[in-house]
């Protein structure tokens, strides 16, 4: 696949192997993880529009919502603001000045814990090696790397975790394609819990923005289902009656 064709989204994911198996990705009860992360795309090859990307991400997360905003980190321009609840997903985004709204995804919300226990994970696994120990911000830390066993075709994928939990707080993924040369980085700049009273999971006001509505076909569908399935029940009752 060249990465002329990958959207920003869709190369973050270089940035993580796939989950080899649902871990609890449920925040503790009665608290909201506030992240700040720093990432960035870099190719020999860009692409107008797409690469090289920088962002500032920022997140808080609940055992049951979520909200997220991520700018462009040299300029602070939005780019992005998504908000999550049990049922749905919606996302601003700034291009297009469109609200998406989707069916939430049956993953997680995302959590420090399903965070680390996936690292925990790969590295029983063997996918990652624990290659010594360095510093994160003047505190300790392991340097993992990626294994000849490991998923996924990126040249080398280092990862700076803390100690104990493995927790990835610092990501480095280079790698090849054809003539295509690229790097991305990811790090964690601040992590702090909140009390759920102190944070507003609420959508900014974006005014002008047009809703993509996207649940409805699913709806619709399930509608059609539920209509088929009462004609069925009805037909076999006045067969019964009959009978």
């Amino acid at each position: 696949m060249k990465l002329t064709h990958l959207l920003p989204a869709v190369v973050a994911g270089a940035l993580a192997f796939p989950a080899a198996a649902a871990a609890d990705d449920r925040v503790p009860a009665g608290q909201v993880q506030h992240t700040v992360v720093l990432s960035q795309f870099e190719t020999n090859m860009p692409v107008e529009g797409q690469t090289p990307y920088y962002r500032r991400s920022e997140s808080w997360v609940a055992r049951d919502r979520s909200r997220s905003v991520s700018t462009d980190s040299r300029t602070g321009a939005l780019v992005s603001e998504c908000v999550t609840n049990a049922t749905q997903l919606r996302c601003y985004i700034a291009a297009k000045n469109t609200i998406q709204v989707l069916p939430k995804p049956p993953a997680g919300f995302g959590s420090w814990e399903g965070a680390a226990a996936l690292i925990r994970e790969q590295l029983d696994k063997g996918w990652f090696t624990v290659a010594g120990d360095t510093t994160y911000q003047g505190q300790p830390a392991k340097q993992l790397e990626k294994t000849a066993a490991a998923v996924g075709d990126a040249d080398s994928h280092t990862v700076i975790a803390e100690p104990g939990t493995f927790f990835p707080l610092k990501r480095i993924v280079s790698g090849t394609n054809g003539d295509q040369t690229y790097t991305a980085t990811e790090e964690v700049v601040s992590r702090e819990v909140l009390d759920p009273s102190q944070v507003s999971f609420a959508m900014s006001s974006h005014p002008g923005a047009t809703v993509v509505d996207r649940t409805q076909p699913r709806r619709a569908a399930a509608a059609k289902r539920r209509a088929a399935a009462r004609r069925r029940a009805a037909a076999r009752r006045r067969a019964a009656a009959r009978g």
